[in-house]
């Protein structure tokens, strides 16, 4: 593995390969892995290093420590496959003995597999194009190994024997609409894996323009007094029609908050609400709320940031609080 590691780093930027992405989901039983681009060395000059990864439970950081299905490779930890156990906050550390330096850190969601379908509708992305273009849907890059069997399926049928890694569509009809799906084999020590992604191809005859994902408002402060209430609101523009793999989430100074769902409502002081999907019209958005019971001094010194992220491209809003 550690060569197909390698072949991955000569053909593909670190950028594609390690997208950052701070909210991921990932399909039980297949293989994932977690990645980092390299910061620069300043913190460390010529000296030597360790990089460690953790995983949070219970609100403290537990060393990962390698397994024959968890492994550490360079910039890179492997799941060979990933469980639904491993859904959780992860962070990599550079260390030289004396002082640790987060690299970056990530929240994994594992979402289990539904076992009716070769996809989760909860685990596609949407494309809509008109009818009359050329367009290609493109494999994942979680494997570039010459040698990996590949196989495209259209709403879970083989579609025309097609292993490449990008299916060509040269005149795109009405009738290429569907659900296509593209799986992946991979050998790791003996054993065959695999990794799947989802493509939900819409075509129309007059397809809307296509707009940029937006975060509604721009960073704003907020006057507010210690000791009362905030929910601090958040919504997403998607566009003209709804972005299955659209995901929306707080961040506290670069930490995940807690959920609201079925927590004490004295604690904690600060959580996050449930994902909402709307549409308004023929638009269509998400929004989320950040629930803060008492605001404190130490919040008035917090950024409390808002990520959108969708089709590997994230926006950004900052809010923060100050005294009124």
């Amino acid at each position: 593995i550690f060569g197909f590691l390698m072949y991955l780093f000569s053909s593909f930027s670190e950028e594609k390969l390690c997208p950052l992405r701070a909210s991921i989901d990932v399909l039980e039983g297949e293989y994932f892995y977690l990645c980092y681009i390299e910061p620069m060395r300043e913190h460390f000059q010529e000296e030597a290093y360790v990089i460690n990864w953790y995983k949070e439970n219970a609100g403290k950081q537990q060393l990962i420590k390698e397994t024959h299905r968890i492994v550490s490779k360079m910039h890179f930890l492997e799941f060979w496959p990933v469980e639904l156990s491993d859904s959780g906050n992860y962070s990599v550390t550079y260390s030289n003995g004396t002082q640790n330096v987060t690299i970056q850190k990530w929240m994994l969601n594992v979402l289990e597999r539904n076992q009716s379908s070769c996809f989760n509708k909860n685990h596609l992305i949407t494309e809509l194009k008109n009818a009359g273009t050329g367009h290609s849907l493109k494999c994942s890059d979680l494997s570039v190994n010459d040698n990996d069997s590949i196989t495209w399926y259209k709403d879970c049928k083989n579609y025309e024997n097609e292993t490449e890694r990008e299916l060509d569509f040269k005149t795109l009809r009405v009738q290429h609409s569907g659900i296509y799906t593209c799986k992946i084999l991979i050998s790791h020590e003996g054993k065959i894996y695999h990794s799947t992604n989802t493509i939900k191809l819409v075509v129309e005859e007059d397809v809307p323009e296509a707009v940029p994902l937006e975060i509604v408002g721009r960073d704003e402060e907020i006057e507010t007094e210690t000791g009362k209430e905030e929910v601090l609101n958040c919504t997403g523009f998607l566009g003209y029609y709804m972005r299955e793999d659209a995901n929306l989430y707080w961040l506290i100074n670069q930490k995940f908050p807690e959920k609201c769902t079925g927590l004490p409502e004295d604690e904690p002081s600060i959580c996050e609400e449930e994902l909402k999907k709307l549409q308004l019209g023929n638009k269509f958005y998400v929004t989320r709320l950040l629930w803060i019971k008492k605001v404190t001094d130490e919040d008035l010194h917090h950024n409390f940031t808002c990520m959108l992220q969708a089709d590997e491209t994230t926006q950004v809003k900052i809010v923060k609080l100050k005294k009124g």
